[in-house]
């Protein structure tokens, strides 16, 4: 009884499990793209705005004073001149040093990403134009250890799983009963086709169904009905043939034997013989008569056009 609701559910589980892994696909890579993309415009924003400082006050005091604050934060920065020699840091030189000769000399004003490759490097960074008077004199670098990104990636990814976990376990609990829902009236009506191919017309099957199930159902329960009207019919054509069969029969039987053990005079022995011979045609025309209706049934009689 449980091998529809067997096969119901495990169809639709691979069909929403692999919806469920498209979303989820789809959602954690645009969500990774998106905070990503987050971290880059909060790194060139900062470095924006150290670079909007400098332009105020391009001297060591503001130099330094920038270097101190991001030494607190969890970013760096670096201020070079424009040929790359470095007037203040708050990071060791030599760790960004790749960074900083990798810029252009050509920087756009709103400033530009150095490297993005978070996945294997161990820096992002950005660089900002120090213009003045027009003219760009040096460049502010902002530097962020991909670690705290991967740190952010692998903690979207746990919820993600966790997320993916509950998702999938609901989708367990509703398949389970969805599919028995739809399992239930398909086994009630092999248990009504079983008892019909028994012989069984008495059957009941749910109305309360306005669908394909419904339709179904109410196919079965005129099949059995229309069956049970065959079987009462065939009962009392079988019983009305019998009647029919027997008498002629019971007639030669009878006049056989007053034939065949009495001395009748030649009169009534010819006028028996008739009484027998006719009988006898009857119940050939009544076993012609059976034929041609069995050839009727199946539809193989063939129809002769008489003038």
């Amino acid at each position: 009884m449980t091998k529809i609701s067997i096969k119901l559910g495990i169809v639709f589980f691979l069909i929403n499990f692999s919806l469920e892994i498209f979303m989820f696909f789809f959602l954690h890579s645009a969500l990774v793209d998106s905070r990503i993309e987050e971290e880059f415009l909060s790194l060139q924003t900062r470095g924006n705005a150290h670079r909007d400082i400098l332009e105020k006050h391009f001297d060591t005091d503001t130099i330094s004073h920038v270097t101190l604050m991001e030494s607190e934060a969890n970013t760096d920065v670096v201020i070079t001149d424009m040929n790359g020699k470095i007037l203040g840091s708050s990071v060791k030189s030599y760790e960004v040093q790749d960074h900083i000769n990798r810029s252009d000399s050509d920087i756009p004003r709103g400033g530009e990403v150095v490297d993005n490759n978070w996945k294997e490097g161990k820096f992002i960074s950005t660089v900002s134009p120090i213009d003045l008077d027009g003219k760009t004199s040096g460049k502010v670098f902002m530097f962020q250890e991909t670690e705290s990104i991967h740190s952010l990636i692998e903690r979207i990814n746990k919820h993600f799983i966790l997320t993916g976990l509950i998702a999938v376990f609901l989708t367990l609990i509703v398949i389970i009963f969805l599919s028995k829902g739809l399992a239930k009236p398909l086994i009630k009506m092999k248990e009504a086709t079983s008892k019909i191919s028994k012989g069984d017309f008495t059957i009941s099957l749910p109305k309360n169904r306005n669908d394909e199930l419904g339709d179904l159902a109410d196919s079965i329960s005129q099949l059995a009905s229309d069956l049970n009207y065959l079987k009462l019919e065939r009962n009392d054509f079988l019983a009305s043939i019998s009647h029919e069969l027997r008498t002629p029969l019971t007639y030669i039987k009878g006049y056989a034997d007053i034939v065949h053990k009495r001395n009748l005079s030649n009169e009534d022995r010819d006028k028996y013989l008739n009484i027998i011979h006719e009988e006898a045609n009857r119940l050939s025309d009544l076993i012609k008569d059976l034929f041609d209706l069995a050839k009727m049934d199946k539809n193989s009689f063939i129809i002769q056009k008489k003038q």
